[in-house]
């Protein structure tokens, strides 16, 4: 005997002792006449009538009986739980639990399912899956009883009277058949008394609602779904359906529980990307009883609750989906549903005030829309309002975090990332995702903008959390006498630029793209120089302060990325010496600002800036001069030779000015280059695919999911053109080592992605997966074969009909020689194998007809070898029912005839133990019957 086994019998041994010493509390006494007068009864009847050996007449008798032990015990109860001091000590003995069991079941079974009408209802074999054959005589009904209905409505309501009674916290009773068997039978019974009584339907329907509020809704979800899904009678079962589908509306987490529920959370680490369709299903469809506009305001509430729930990232890639298909079918919905209320908050159009947590809640809204699975809605999102706001009104959010944030939330140190970085992070993520990087422009041009006009952000300084206040009239005053003193306004503007430009580095640092850099930089750049002669003269100057503190701006954060920044600016210079060309002769013939500023002491010393004007560099002029030193410095000469033809430009530029010292240097620079170098052609679509790669490459090191996705979406682009700049195999690798990331909004996205690339290059991706799959090293983790597997459900549902051939065969092998491997690999493997096999039968049976034998071979092996692996025994027959289903049951071979496949089947099924497997060979044998 296993040692389970011996533990079970142990404990049953212990169930079934007597007590070793008795008290004589009033629960003690009770127990001690229950199981005299009616407990030992039932259990010693052996076939006789259990009415009749507890000297019962009928089963109305009997249940009444029953319901007074059970009442009496629950008075005993809640009395014992008054005065006891210990609350977490149970007022049932381990020994007495076992009575207490049995008149529960008694209650149930004689009480309610007894009762019940055909068509409603558990059958009560299914509730003792692993056991269902074992038959006691204490629960069975005699065949010559008649339902009464007045018995179902005492036992119905005996339950309802210890369930509705929330005020009393301390029930052991009541919170006992709430986890366990009472609860279900009881919104059965409920459920059969409404329909069946219609001048009592409001009783029952009230009473009903009672018994909900004493559950939570992941609970109902399971209760009713259940009910529904075993419930046969339709007039039974459209209260139950009803119910379910009012519980995502009326529950505050009814969609969140709805979730958890289809998805299996709780029990399941693996999520099958089925169940998020499902979920789909399910949600998108609203209840018959409401309207359009009923229903959305009821669930979009809930679904910004669930996407502000940024650490239940299953929750949110689930609601992901939901909203993605919410904006496929009416885009409207999710624009006046969601994004409303997102833009409220973020926007504050009416100066209105925002505590901390909502303000913390649309961030995380935002942060979980930016994970979305559909371009589309993010790119909606971006521009519900205005793209341009949206950004800036993040870099102004992230400013003042920059600011005034001292600690990160709840950290109680400074050593942890700062908050502001999530912010920089959410604008990388919606620009990179959107290809909104031109709105960077938008941001520098702003750069110094803190504040908005009629509201503004403040720090709760004991929890560090920001929260929205309108801005008081004596603020707006405050801000408006300040304008008029000028240096006090120079003064604070001065360190806000330097401020703002210290963040826009740092910024761009964490963005670590150095095209985004550059072309921040170069953008930057030529508006500056351009703006030089806006403002030649000292009246101008003062005139316009506003255009002039741009030009400053400007001019630091150019010196800052000159600084900090210069080698990412360096790299792949094409580019920057595209600007330097454009821009030489208007930089060299436009002074400065700054040289226009200084007054000329006489005309002496004016005379003499002429004379020297060919030496004269002014910093506009300066910049593009270093710029190229620094690229003809740094560059290697491949990389150089490609723009061979501009830098000759260029040198031809800078021969028209004279005596410089810097000019000559650079022109002289560029043809000694020349004269080594011959003009190579190359590819521009070529370089294109390698700036693409590079992006993909440095995005997927990324620690932002939106941005690892977009990666993927980059590599994929590549492989669909057949770019020669990297190989299938490559891509794959990638794939495959992303797959193996925890986050379900990263692994997800790499099963579709991969699921894609089947579709594009099956030669070379589909026996490298199948590698990976097969593949029993422990290098390759559980978690990793069956992420592999849902990639192969997608492809082989993609290909439907059109799946055959060598892929087709090559997958059906994989199967057949991992399935019987019960020994060398997980059982969670051979049942993906076995579900994959299921869905080839489905798509296209006749394509590998040859295998229907090793496939039968493999699922009577399991059938009749694996006594103890019943969800093994359960993929089986699932295995088997597919099979029957399709055109592939014309190509089962003789020695599976019909007569022995149901001979095979009959006698699996006298043997087996398991409910759901014998229900499924029932519905086998029903088609073979046929």
């Amino acid at each position: 005997m296993t040692n389970n086994g011996v533990q079970s019998k142990k404990l049953d041994e212990v169930l079934k002792r007597s007590p070793q010493f008795t008290n004589n509390t009033p629960i003690d006494a009770f127990f001690r006449e229950l199981e005299e007068a009616l407990v030992s009864k039932v259990k010693s009847s052996e076939g006789n009538n259990v009415y009749l050996q507890t000297s019962c007449d009928s089963n109305h008798s009997f249940v009444l009986k029953c319901l007074d032990y059970f009442k009496r015990l629950h008075v005993l109860v809640l009395n014992k739980e008054k005065i006891s001091d210990d609350k977490n000590l149970l007022p049932i003995s381990l020994h007495d639990m076992a009575s207490f069991d049995m008149l529960v079941n008694l209650i149930v079974i004689h009480g309610i399912y007894a009762n019940l009408p055909l068509g409603i209802g558990v059958p009560l074999p299914e509730r003792q899956l692993a056991n269902f054959k074992e038959e006691r005589n204490e629960f069975k009904v005699p065949s010559n009883h008649v339902r009464n209905i007045e018995t179902l409505k005492l036992a119905a309501e005996t339950f309802y009277d210890v369930f509705k009674k929330t005020e009393k916290p301390g029930d052991t009773i009541r919170d006992i058949l709430l986890k366990g068997t009472g609860y279900l039978d009881a919104i059965t019974a409920l459920v059969s008394l409404a329909v069946d009584l219609p001048d009592e339907k409001l009783q029952y329907t009230e009473k009903l609602e009672a018994l909900e509020a004493t559950q939570d809704t992941y609970q109902l979800v399971s209760v009713y779904t259940l009910l529904v899904r075993t419930t046969t009678s339709t007039k039974y079962r459209e209260l139950p359906l009803l119910k379910l589908s009012l519980l995502s509306v009326n529950r505050p987490d009814g969609v969140s529980s709805v979730i958890d529920f289809v998805v299996n959370v709780r029990e399941e680490e693996q999520i099958n990307v089925e169940n998020f369709k499902l979920v789909n299903q399910i949600l998108l469809a609203k209840p018959k009883t409401l309207t359009n506009v009923q229903y959305f305001l009821a669930i979009f509430p809930q679904i910004y609750d669930g996407l502000a729930e940024v650490n239940r990232p299953i929750l949110v890639s689930s609601l992901n989906n939901l909203v993605s298909g919410f904006y496929y079918k009416n885009k409207r919905i999710v624009e006046d549903f969601l994004f409303r209320r997102v833009n409220k908050i973020l926007f504050n159009p009416n100066a209105e005030g925002f505590s901390e947590k909502q303000l913390n809640d649309c961030i995380n809204v935002l942060i979980s829309l930016s994970k979305n699975p559909s371009t589309e809605v993010i790119a909606a999102l971006v521009s519900s309002n205005d793209a341009k706001s949206f950004y800036l009104h993040l870099w102004i959010y992230a400013l003042f975090l920059r600011k005034n944030q001292k600690l990160k939330p709840g950290s109680g140190s400074s050593d942890t990332a700062p908050y502001y970085h999530v912010i920089f992070s959410l604008i990388k993520s919606y620009m990179k995702v959107n290809s909104n990087t031109e709105f960077l422009e938008y941001i520098v041009n702003n750069l110094v903008n803190f504040d908005h006009d009629n509201w503004e952000y403040k720090i709760n300084l004991e929890t560090q959390l920001p929260y929205i206040v309108p801005k008081s009239p004596d603020n707006i005053l405050e801000r408006l006498t300040l304008k008029d003193d000028n240096t006090a306004v120079l003064q604070q503007l001065s360190l806000d630029v330097d401020f703002a430009i210290e963040a826009l580095i740092e910024f761009l640092t964490l963005w670590n793209d150095n095209i985004v850099t550059k072309e921040v930089f170069l953008s930057t750049l030529r508006r500056w120089v351009k703006n030089q002669s806006k403002s030649n003269t000292l009246d101008a100057y003062q005139g316009d302060l506003s255009q002039n503190l741009l030009t400053l701006v400007d001019l630091k954060l150019l010196e800052q990325m000159n600084e900090k920044l210069k080698m990412n600016l360096l790299e792949k210079p094409h580019d920057v010496l595209q600007v330097i060309y454009d821009l030489l002769d208007f930089a060299y013939n436009h002074p400065d600002q700054a040289s226009q500023l200084e007054p000329d002491s006489d005309d002496e010393e004016e005379e003499e800036q002429d004379l020297d004007k060919s030496n004269h560099l002014n910093t506009s002029f300066s910049i593009l001069i270093e710029l190229l030193l620094a690229i003809l410095s740094s560059t290697d000469g491949k990389t150089l030779a490609k723009d061979t033809a501009l830098l000759k430009h260029i040198s031809k530029k800078l021969r028209v000015y004279p005596a410089n010292p810097s000019c000559s240097i650079a022109s002289g620079k560029i043809e000694a280059f020349v004269l080594n170098n011959v003009d190579k052609p190359h590819s521009s679509s070529l370089e294109i695919d390698e700036l693409v790669l590079d992006s993909a490459l440095a995005n997927l090191n990324d620690n932002l999911a939106p941005i690892k996705a977009h990666a993927l979406h980059e590599l994929r682009q590549l492989i669909k053109k057949n770019s020669p700049v990297i190989s299938v195999k490559h891509v794959l690798d990638l794939h495959i080592h992303q797959l193996k990331d925890p986050e379900p909004f990263v692994y997800l996205n790499v099963i579709k992605s991969l699921s894609e690339i089947c579709l594009l290059s099956p030669d070379q991706s589909i026996p490298y997966l199948l590698t990976t799959y097969r593949d029993t090293k422990p290098a390759y983790k559980l978690d990793l074969v069956l992420r592999i597997g849902e990639v192969f459900v997608n492809y082989i549902t993609a290909e439907g009909e059109m799946f055959q051939g060598t892929y087709a065969v090559q997958i059906v092998q994989t199967c057949l020689s991992t399935i019987p491997q019960r020994d060398a690999i997980d059982n969670r493997i051979r049942m993906s194998a076995m579900s994959l096999l299921g869905l080839v039968f489905q798509a296209n049976a006749l394509a590998i007809a040859e295998y229907v034998t090793d496939t039968l071979d493999c699922i009577f092996g399991i059938l009749q070898l694996e006594k103890t692996a019943t969800t093994m025994r359960r993929s089986a027959i699932y295995l088997i029912y597919d099979i029957m289903q399709t055109s592939a049951v014309e190509f089962i071979p003789e020695q599976y005839n019909r007569e022995k496949l149901i001979s095979l089947l009959e006698y699996v099924r006298i043997e087996e133990q398991d409910y759901l497997v014998c229900e499924n060979i029932d519905k086998v044998l029903n088609i073979l019957s046929q």
